[in-house]
């Protein structure tokens, strides 16, 4: 025998669908709580739910960064001598850690020890005019 969903699960699995897909904007809520009385059957509802999304993916929110306002501060971050003394003094415990727990000989010291050497500041040369080139040098130096 082969029943569906009764009448308030159906409601309420259209509201959580609704819910799931209402905003994509980065940090907006989704979701919610399905507060229905003991002996309605919410566990049923709730796994009617995952079937159905099975597989779909979720909407990815918009950026919501403002891409020249990113570069503006970053330049500033550079120019900044107050900000390499703070970033310097941040990465003390940082090198403490590297230098006391790794092996010299390691590809993980020597690969902190380049981007140590490429990223403590300043930042006033070349290597560094933009937060996207910062982030692929730290990624490519990092990667195993």
């Amino acid at each position: 025998m082969v029943q569906g969903l009764f009448r308030h699960q159906l409601a309420s699995l259209e509201a959580m669908h609704k819910a799931e897909n209402r905003c994509t904007n980065f940090g907006a809520l989704r979701g919610g709580i399905l507060g229905d009385a003991p002996g309605l059957g919410k566990t049923i509802t709730m796994l009617a739910m995952i079937v159905s999304t099975a597989g779909m993916r979720v909407r990815n929110p918009t950026e919501f960064w403002d891409e020249e306002a990113v570069q503006r501060g970053w330049e500033s971050l550079r120019l900044n001598d107050a900000a390499d003394e703070d970033i310097a003094k941040c990465l003390i415990p940082i090198n403490r850690w590297v230098r006391n727990k790794l092996k010299k000989k390691s590809p993980g010291y020597r690969a902190y020890i380049e981007l140590q050497n490429y990223v403590i500041p300043s930042y006033r040369d070349d290597r560094l005019q933009s937060l996207s080139n910062f982030a692929h040098h730290v990624r490519r130096v990092m990667r195993p």
